[in-house]
């Protein structure tokens, strides 16, 4: 029986959290014995039944969403990172000697005082970087450690690969893209029960935009390209969580579209059961204005068979085939607006597109995810070593 130490710092509903919740529900609890450590107090319900404990380890944001800057805001954040380093350099190695695991898997770039200390002890690490770390002078720190520390890196995709320069020269690299775990296929009459709530009309293309409300999703954006389709029927379902912390961009955000709102064109739902929206939609998009780590949203859209629309950049590169599983498009209203005049007018070609979507679900197959990660955690405790970068 191998014991794992998994610890996640994100909150409820993050991408990071969706995925390590995907890797423990597949994992083979005959092989593998799960201690989890989570450090926000979101996790408390995500987690339970889990064999789970609170260990509020210090983090370092640095990724394009919080960049590393001489900004109030995260130089408050880095002096609290560096406090909390000193106080868990005295308290993680006395957790670690308690629960004694064979692998400590860090879920996030984030938390570098658990990788030095877990590295100092003697215990296999393997960083699970989720984030496009900046590659600025934070960034090559963290790309140092993250070489020096790991027995294993695994990236979630070439995108965030391409961030750590040092790491794959000196390091041990796996590119290795999101497990999503089983999603349920929602029956009818939930499928029908969330069409009238939000009054989705018959008829229309059904555009789902899917993703935490803010401006580098590209709701602003969308907002410029629904005005350009008011004479279309065309119909957008707008799905996130809204950031309390942010209101008054929530509430811009919102106001732009609230036209669009009151004439029966779009609706903003909330946070959603996402397998419930894409049922519901024909098309879903991703309009970012920053790069993605992956977008955990595109495979989900590919396990319904649903094409998907998103900007040519970083790493929907990698998650979609343009012409065969979706479309990639320059970061332009009008180009936006005409190609989606052009699927509503042509609605086979969502059809046509499900040979190439199968194709890229191969890529993304859950079983296949596991059998790699099950070989890097074998190769740590028997010994063995994986290929380079």
């Amino acid at each position: 029986m191998k014991k794992i130490l998994y610890f996640e710092n994100t909150g409820n509903g993050t991408g990071s959290s969706k995925s390590l919740k995907a890797i423990l529900s597949l994992l083979d609890r005959q092989v593998y014995e799960v201690v989890l450590w989570f450090g926000d107090k979101g996790n408390r319900e995500l987690w339970s039944g889990e064999n789970v404990h609170e260990s509020r380890v210090g983090w370092i944001g640095n990724y394009d969403f919080f960049p590393a800057s001489f900004s109030c805001i995260w130089l408050k954040h880095f002096i609290g990172f560096l406090i909390k380093s000193v106080r868990d350099s005295i308290s993680v190695p006395l957790k670690l000697k308690e629960f004694s695991p064979d692998i400590i898997h860090i879920n996030s770039g984030s938390c570098l005082i658990l990788g030095i200390i877990g590295k100092w002890m003697g215990i296999p690490v393997v960083w699970h970087i989720r984030e496009l770390i900046c590659p600025n002078w934070l960034g090559r720190i963290q790309d140092f450690i993250y070489a020096r520390t790991a027995s294993v890196i695994i990236t979630i995709s070439d995108a965030v690969m391409e961030r750590l320069p040092y790491s794959c020269e000196h390091g041990n690299v796996v590119r290795l893209y999101n497990a999503i775990g089983r999603l349920e296929v929602p029956d009818e009459e939930r499928v029908s029960s969330f069409r009238n709530r939000w009054n989705i009309p018959k008829g229309h293309l059904i555009v789902l935009l899917l993703g935490h409300v803010s401006k580098v999703k590209g709701y602003e954006f969308m907002a410029d390209v629904a005005d350009a389709l008011r004479q279309e029927n065309i119909y957008f379902i707008l799905a996130g969580r809204d950031d309390s912390r942010s209101s008054d961009r929530i509430f811009s955000i919102k106001e732009r579209w609230q036209l669009h709102v009151e004439e029966g064109r779009a609706c903003f739902c909330g946070q959603v059961d996402p397998a419930l929206a894409i049922n519901v939609a024909d098309l879903i998009i991703c309009p970012n204005l920053v790069p993605e780590p992956l977008g955990r949203t595109v495979v989900e859209a590919y396990r319904f068979d649903t094409p998907v629309m998103a900007m040519n950049m970083p790493a929907f590169t990698e998650t979609i085939r343009h012409g065969e599983s979706g479309w990639l498009l320059n970061e332009d209203p009008q180009v936006w607006a005409d190609q989606l005049r052009t699927v509503s007018a042509n609605r086979d070609v969502l059809k046509a597109y499900r040979s190439g979507i199968r194709a890229m679900n191969e890529i993304f197959d859950d079983e296949k995810y596991m059998k790699t990660l099950d070989e890097i955690y074998s190769g740590l405790v028997g010994g063995s070593e994986s290929d380079d970068c």
